[in-house]
């Protein structure tokens, strides 16, 4: 690799975003997605086991899109130590993506049915689209959802 190419390469690398910021950006790219109709982020209010980033609920109530945002490659290798990552129906998400800035998690890297969403150019690409997981935690979804129902004022700086 020539010495022009790897600068170039540092340069995409180091495009620089705070999680909080990336998050918001993946949930507005979500919520762009005329089937969703919340989109919440941050949750770590709720006690279940999972904490998404970012996940939207569909007007109709069956499938779901969880986003995992990750700025670093390290971030991303601890994520497989987690119990609903090593036991994929413990997770949450019809559709499970990854976001990230370009050139940190790769095609090759993404567990079964995962999509890739990168961050570029202060926009989000679908590098890789997610395919459905049919075994999901539905229970662990229904009472997130619900504690948002019931409790719309704890969440107005989470939804988008």
């Amino acid at each position: 690799m020539g010495k022009g190419m790897k600068s170039q390469q540092l340069t995409i690398l180091n495009e620089k975003i705070k999680h909080d910021d990336l998050c918001r950006l993946a949930a507005k790219w979500l919520k762009k997605r005329q089937y969703i109709g919340i989109v919440t982020v941050n949750n770590w209010m709720i006690y279940n086991d999972e904490k998404p980033d970012v996940i939207g609920f569909n007007k109709c109530g069956g499938n779901t899109t969880l986003i995992e945002v990750k700025t670093s490659r390290a971030d991303f290798k601890r994520d497989f130590k987690k119990p609903f990552r090593v036991d994929q129906k413990r997770g949450m998400g019809t559709f499970r993506y990854y976001c990230c800035p370009e050139g940190i998690i790769t095609r090759d890297d993404l567990p079964d049915n995962w999509g890739l969403l990168i961050y570029k150019n202060k926009n989000i690409f679908i590098s890789v689209s997610a395919l459905p997981h049919r075994e999901k935690n539905r229970l662990a979804e229904a009472y997130m959802l619900n504690y948002y129902l019931r409790f719309p004022d704890k969440f107005k700086a989470n939804r988008v």
